[in-house]
């Protein structure tokens, strides 16, 4: 088999609580993730509940300057340089601004994997995804999926 996991989420119905995900996550049978795009709303959020305790938010805020602050210097190198210029910019801000929403996303991974509150609040508006070993996907299905 080419792949021998099975990708699934809070949004289908499943529900790992903290403490079993880490024991099938030491046993290697479960994986966490977030979505991209879901990591970046959450660390645009102002609520507290879904704000990691370590510096994610800053790092993510100044990564996002940096890349903006040169996308800016292009667009004015553009007008009074070359017209290129702007292509350059708009080339290096898109890959500042994919890496930096990937990095993020990592960082949550991160705090979700080690921090139960925050794994239950990120949870609680179904933002995990998880990777599961295809032979547990059964297992995980029966234990795991339907209501809170």
């Amino acid at each position: 088999m080419a792949d021998d996991f099975v990708y699934i989420s809070n949004r289908e119905g499943y529900y790992i609580p903290h403490d079993a995900f880490r024991a099938l996550n030491t046993q290697g049978v479960v994986y966490l993730g977030i979505d991209n795009n879901v990591a970046e709303i959450l660390i645009d959020s102002k609520n507290p509940l879904f704000r990691p305790r370590d510096t994610t938010a800053a790092a993510f805020s100044f990564w996002n300057i940096i890349a903006w602050g040169f996308l800016l210097m292009c667009v004015y190198f553009s007008f009074t340089e070359a017209w290129y210029y702007f292509l350059i910019g708009l080339g290096v801000f898109s890959v500042f601004h994919k890496a930096n929403k990937k990095g993020n996303a990592s960082n949550y991974v991160d705090n979700g994997v080690y921090d139960r509150a925050f794994y239950d609040n990120v949870m609680a508006i179904d933002g995990w995804l998880y990777k599961v070993k295809r032979p547990a996907l059964a297992q995980i299905t029966q234990l795991y999926k339907g209501p809170r």
